[in-house]
């Protein structure tokens, strides 16, 4: 327990020290749907703030009560180490009751699992049905998730954001927009 306290203490430390040099990625999207404690999820909804005529769907249901959700993907392409996606994030103003644009990341997707969530996506492949056998991404196809729910030791982030966000992400197949969707958070310190 006292090892998990240094880590994290450790792991805020060093994301103060690299708070502007580094931008908001895919970890603190997930990161959100895993700690009860400091986010509480208000929705994850299938559209996006701006638009996307996505080629594939995503059908989420989020119960907000016991923090589990029911997932239906189905792409129409293979996704692979090559696909992309964007995030766009945005930042409640509670003074004028508007929408603010806070920050927009890139990036290869698989990279980003690679690197900071391959926990949750081992535990994401094989709660798939069907089960996911690849190493990183998707094979075409429709794969469902029942009760799905992510915890700190699927995904350990430190956060340094507070507030109510909206992070809008879309999913590329090269230039073709596959899927995009929206998880609307609140973040306590």
């Amino acid at each position: 327990m006292r090892y998990m306290g240094i880590l994290r203490l450790f792991q805020l430390l060093i994301s103060k020290m690299n708070f502007f040099a580094v931008k908001i990625n895919l970890v603190y999207l997930l990161a959100s749907i895993t700690n009860g404690e400091k986010i509480n999820i208000i929705d994850v909804t299938k559209e996006c703030r701006e638009p996307c005529d996505g080629k594939g769907t995503f059908e989420p249901t989020f119960r907000k009560d016991d923090k589990n959700m029911d997932l239906t993907l189905d792409t129409p392409v293979d996704l692979n180490n090559e696909d992309t996606f964007i995030m766009k994030v945005h930042q409640y103003n509670e003074d004028t009751d508007e929408w603010e644009y806070y920050t927009e990341q890139d990036g290869v997707i698989c990279q980003y699992i690679e690197q900071f969530l391959s926990k949750a996506w081992d535990k994401a492949k094989i709660n798939a049905n069907p089960e996911i056998k690849e190493t990183c991404g998707l094979l075409k196809g429709k794969y469902q998730w029942t009760n799905f729910e992510l915890n700190d030791s699927d995904v350990i982030v430190p956060l340094n954001m507070q507030g109510i966000y909206l992070f809008d992400v879309t999913v590329y197949s090269g230039e073709d927009t596959v899927i995009c969707f929206q998880l609307h958070i609140e973040i306590n310190a």
